[in-house]
Order: structure tokens, then sequence, then C-alpha cells
């Protein structure tokens, strides 16, 4: 960002005047360096809030919800799916440390496939191969055989993202919603007629 100074004559006097600044050394490189720094941030801000989550195992089933009807929050995963926006996948993300069958696990990779390359941001796309990931490493031989295809696509999506898509994609299993704000979520688009908080049933979900 650059300034030049200005005379004005009035009067037969000379006087300098300050000219607004311009935005001549204005750069895409600029915008480029603002963009990382503000990643690096959001980051920082999830690393954070890792560190101290009350709501994070390795074991399955400490996460199990009892009573969760999968495929009712199928439907929710689905059109939230269609919705889209920054939550879009977090309805998947959030029911992907439960027992699927291997039925469920068709729908799961056909929605992954439907879906995937309409997300251009990194959170979406961090929390689809995420759930991708912990569904198939939880399940079963049929339930691998159903998402094999999607689970190796989504390693290879979260490897070329980067940060925490890899690691939660690529690295240990990390299970549970993480911190209280997903808890909300989750408990606002899982149907769990077994669970106090859960929706009852597909009929008290809003979108």
């Amino acid at each position: 960002m650059s300034t030049e100074t200005k005379f004005a004559v009035t009067g037969g006097t000379r006087h300098t005047v300050a000219a607004a600044p311009s935005n001549a050394g204005w750069r895409p490189k600029n915008l480029k360096i603002l963009i990382r720094r503000l990643a690096a941030a959001c980051v920082g801000f999830c690393a954070y809030m890792f560190r101290g989550a009350p709501f994070i195992t390795s074991a399955q089933s400490r996460v199990l919800i009892k009573g969760v009807n999968i495929d009712q929050t199928l439907v929710i995963a689905e059109r939230e799916l269609e919705k889209g926006g920054f939550p879009s996948t977090l309805t998947l993300w959030g029911v992907r440390d439960q027992v699927y069958t291997e039925t469920q696990a068709q729908k799961v990779s056909d929605l992954y496939f439907r879906y995937i390359e309409t997300l251009k941001d990194y959170f979406p796309i961090w929390h689809f191969t995420w759930a991708i990931s912990d569904i198939y490493r939880n399940g079963n031989a049929a339930v691998r055989v159903q998402l094999e295809l999607a689970y190796q696509d989504a390693k290879k999506r979260a490897k070329a993202a980067g940060g925490w898509a890899d690691r939660h994609a690529n690295g240990d299993i990390l299970m549970g919603d993480i911190h209280l704000p997903a808890r909300l979520f989750v408990k606002a688009h899982v149907v769990a007629p077994g669970t106090p908080g859960y929706l009852r049933s597909l009929e008290d979900y809003r979108p």
C-alpha cells in the first residue's frame, strides 16, 4: 500500500496535500498470506478444543447411543447434505461410532459418493472423511466390503487436505462428540428414543 504526495496552488502559494493511501501495492499474495494465517488460527483453536475435550475416547463401547435409530438418522444426514453448508456432514459424523448393518453401510457409501464432490471447504471434508474412516474401521467384515471404496477415497482426500483431516481419517480412531457444541448438535440431529435429550423420531427433526 503506498501514498503519493500532491501539491495544490491557491493564491500563488504552494501547499502540500497528502493523498489518500492507494491500493496499488496490494497483491494476490497478500490475500494468500491472510488466508494461511486464518487457517492456522482455526487449526490452533481446534487443537485447544481437543486438548480439553470432555467427550473423547478410543473405546467404542463408551460412545454407543442407547436405542439409536441409524436408518432414521441417515435420512436426516441425507437432508443435511442436500441442504449443504458448514455443518452439512455433522449428522453422519455424529453417528460414525455406532454399529452399522451391511445395508446401512451401503447407504453411507452412496451418500459419500453422491455428495463428496460438492464439498469445497476444509471443515465438511474433514468431518465426512473422518466419519467414513471410523464407520469402516469399527465395522464388521460385511460393513467393510460395502465401504471399501468410500474408505479408500476418504483416506486419499483426508491426506490431501492435511492437518486434522489426515490425522483423524488415517491415524488412531478418535471417537465421541469431542466438545459440548458438537454434542448439542448431535442430540438435535440423531434419532435415539432410548436416550433422553436425543430426537425421539424422525418427525422431531427440525431442519
